[in-house]
């Protein structure tokens, strides 16, 4: 927004007149009020941003790229006990709070728990799907957010040739094992000596081309689209020459349900004020 106000400071107005118009904003009792999911008058706002915004999606300059096709796979964790009982930690957690001086990191910080948790309990169903990708004989590329999550993984997985790019790993050997995967070595490509398995984290998600692999499994979710996509960009670009299926599992009836709503909600609203790449978007039935 400040940045459109720069552009147009007169059109757009103030900041509460925008959030009043766009985000639903409420003035209530001497506090404003922002609903969640509250964008309105999104069709007005995409029009106004035409003349501001330049938006060239991969479609516009990117016309032979491969076709991009996001799965969601909703799964039933292995470590359900275990999740109920750090909710239940949670819950009691929250009780204990005075609501007032509640801070929002903290809270967070819990949150992160029961991910983690959920992360653990999908271990299964990301290496049984990783396995059944690797079983045709192509590359597969695993997306975690936590350490515990990518050990568990690397090490069921240790019979295939696994790559790891996270924060801990230097520039130059993310590089190394870069090359590795897509079958280079002194720029020779010598494809039998390919990592088979690439396992990333947030520090994988800039930088690298993973384009030798059609399919990538997201164990873990974000919290926004744009950073999911960025991930997914890794195999999506210049020099893919394979449609990319994008695996994205949910674990039924835990916190990922909400993630999965809360990005699909802002992947759809920004698809509505910004022109988006077109996406086939496929929904499997729960895996047991």
């Amino acid at each position: 927004f400040p940045s459109h106000d720069m552009l147009d400071p007169i059109g757009f107005g103030n900041y509460y007149t925008f959030a009043q118009r766009y985000c639903g904003a409420q003035y209530m009792g001497g506090a404003w009020y922002f609903p969640p999911n509250g964008a309105t008058n999104l069709d007005e706002l995409s029009q106004r941003l035409q003349y501001l915004v330049l938006r060239r999606t991969k479609q516009d300059v990117l016309k032979d790229l491969p076709d991009l096709t996001r799965t969601s796979i909703p799964i039933e964790i292995a470590n359900i006990s275990e999740y109920r009982q750090a909710v239940k930690n949670l819950k009691e957690w929250l009780k204990k709070q005075d609501k007032e001086v509640l801070n929002p990191e903290h809270v967070l910080t819990k949150l992160n728990v029961l991910r983690q948790v959920v992360g653990k309990g999908k271990t299964p169903a990301a290496i049984e799907l990783a396995e059944s990708v690797l079983n045709d004989g192509k590359q597969v590329v695993l997306f975690c957010h936590h350490k515990e999550v990518v050990e568990e993984i690397k090490k069921a997985l240790k019979s295939y040739r696994v790559g790891v790019i996270s924060g801990d790993v230097p520039a130059k050997k993310r590089q190394e094992l870069v090359d590795d995967f897509l079958g280079k070595s002194n720029k020779v490509l010598i494809p039998d000596s390919s990592l088979q398995v690439m396992i990333i984290t947030v520090a994988g998600a800039e930088g690298i081309d993973l384009y030798s692999a059609s399919d990538i499994i997201f164990v873990e979710r974000e919290w926004t689209p744009a950073k999911e996509e960025q991930i997914e960009a890794r195999l999506h670009r210049i020099g893919q020459h394979k449609n990319v299926t994008v695996h994205y599992l949910v674990a039924s009836g835990t916190v990922d349900d909400k993630f999965n709503e809360i990005v699909e909600h802002k992947r759809k609203m920004f698809g509505d004020v910004i022109r988006q790449d077109e996406v086939l978007v496929e929904i499997m039935e729960t895996l047991e």
